[in-house]
C-alpha cells in the first residue's frame, strides 16, 4: 500500500467552534454512535474534493454517497420504502428545504437520477431514452459540486446541526465557495 502525502486542511472551517462548541459533546456522540455507517460515507465526500482530473466517475463518487446516506439514515423513516434514486433526491432536497446552499444549487432530482443511471451502467451514447436527462461536460461538473453540498448538508444533519445551524456553517466556508463556483458555471 502507498502512503498518500496528507491533505491540507481548509483555511476556511465548516463546523465553526464559536458556532458550536455548546454542543459539540453531543456531535462527537453522534459521530461515533453510528460510525462504521457513516465513515464509508464521509470518506466519499473527501474522495470527491480531492484536486484531480474531473471525470463522471467523481459525481459517480458523490452520487453514490448520496444514496448510501438516504438508505442507512433516511429510507423508512416516514413509513415508506424509497428506492428509485430520483424519490430519494427528492426527499432528500424538501428535508433541507430550509437551506439556503440547497436553494441556490437548484438541483433537479431527475437529471441527477439520469446521470447517475447512465454513467454507473455506462449506458452508450445512442442509447439515451432512460437517461435523457443525463448531462455531461461542464454541467456533469457542475451536477458533481451541487451534490457535494447536498452530501455536506446530510453529514452536518446526521451529526445533529439544525437547519439554521447548517446554514450558518456553510457561511463563509469552502462549501459555499463550492455553490458559488456551481452557479457560475451554469
Amino acid at each position: 500500500f502507498d502512503i498518500e502525502k496528507s491533505q491540507e486542511p481548509s483555511m476556511i472551517p465548516l463546523l465553526k467552534y464559536e458556532l458550536l462548541k455548546d454542543k459539540f459533546d453531543i456531535l462527537l456522540k453522534k459521530w461515533f454512535e453510528n460510525y462504521e455507517q457513516i465513515a464509508p460515507i464521509c470518506s466519499y465526500l473527501i474522495r470527491s474534493l480531492e484536486k484531480s482530473v474531473y471525470d463522471a466517475p467523481k459525481f459517480l463518487i458523490v452520487a453514490q454517497a448520496v444514496d448510501g446516506y438516504f438508505k442507512r439514515f433516511v429510507n423508512g423513516k416516514d413509513g415508506k420504502d424509497t428506492q428509485q434514486y430520483e424519490h430519494q433526491i427528492q426527499k432528500l432536497l424538501k428535508h433541507f428545504k430550509g437551506v439556503k446552499a440547497i436553494q441556490e444549487c437548484s438541483i433537479d432530482a431527475e437529471v441527477m437520477a439520469h446521470s447517475r443511471h447512465k454513467y454507473s451502467h455506462l449506458i452508450p451514447d445512442g442509447e439515451t431514452k432512460s437517461v435523457e436527462k443525463a448531462v455531461s461536460g461542464i454541467d456533469l461538473y457542475v451536477l458533481t459540486k451541487k451534490t457535494i453540498v447536498l452530501l455536506t448538508c446530510c453529514i452536518l444533519d446526521y451529526i445533529g446541526l439544525t437547519t439554521e445551524e447548517i446554514n450558518r456553517c456553510i457561511e463563509n466556508s469552502a462549501v459555499e465557495n463550492i455553490v458559488y463556483v456551481a452557479r457560475r458555471n451554469e
